[in-house]
């Protein structure tokens, strides 16, 4: 009787490590699907000829972030692409070198070609301009004429800017159309205090000449 407990036992504690492992490795794969998807869903190559877009981005630089979207409100689709350097973890300083980040519009041509429009390297923050939470660069987006930039970081006081350009169709260029704010101390993370500043605030300003150093968090 005692051995066939003891054969019990250990059939039980067998197929319980077992099942962890089982369950572990599920994990683990869910996880690996997870990355998987992120990396395809901000992968712009994955939907676009990487080889048609590889000559728009300059020497030195590879894609941080992208996005498709109708910029202009024309039939064609737009790309906005967000570049970095490969080393900037290294070489960015916010005070003394702050390794810029390239955003570069794209407009989709009748024959299926892009055009790039604009260019601005101070809308995006540096790998290093996020205090504590160091890189606060979040995601690029586009919707129908408009296209925002997310960051967020801090420390203890934690921040976010969600920056928004709008086309003027009478112009033919973007312009800032929206930057809100929003802070909230780490320990308290519900009493969230939210700024919005629209162009009565800041004046007319085309997306080439926007700095974003002069706009510091509310």
């Amino acid at each position: 009787m005692y051995r066939i407990f003891i054969l019990l036992s250990f059939i039980i504690i067998c197929w319980s490590c077992y099942k962890k492992e089982k369950t572990a490795e599920s994990v683990a794969n869910k996880l690996q699907e997870s990355k998987e998807k992120k990396k395809t869903s901000k992968n712009l190559f994955s939907s676009i000829d990487s080889s048609q877009l590889a000559s728009y981005i300059p020497k030195g630089y590879v894609l941080l972030d992208s996005a498709l979207g109708d910029l202009n409100r024309d039939p064609y689709i737009d790309i906005v692409l967000v570049l970095k350097q490969p080393n900037e973890e290294e070489t960015s300083d916010i005070i003394e070198h702050p390794t810029p980040r390239p955003l570069l519009l794209l407009l989709g041509q009748a024959d299926n070609s892009y055009k790039v429009v604009t260019r601005n390297d101070k809308a995006v923050l540096c790998f290093s301009c996020g205090g504590m939470m160091s890189d606060p660069f979040v995601r690029v987006v586009i919707k129908k004429g408009y296209f925002s930039i997310e960051h967020y970081g801090g420390s203890a006081w934690r921040w976010g800017v969600t920056t928004t350009f709008k086309y003027n169709p009478l112009l033919s260029d973007w312009y800032l159309y929206k930057q809100g704010y929003e802070s909230f101390h780490a320990s308290d993370p519900e009493k969230i205090k939210t700024t919005i500043e629209t162009e009565k605030d800041f004046g007319k300003i085309a997306f080439s000449t926007y700095d974003s150093d002069k706009f510091s968090e509310k």
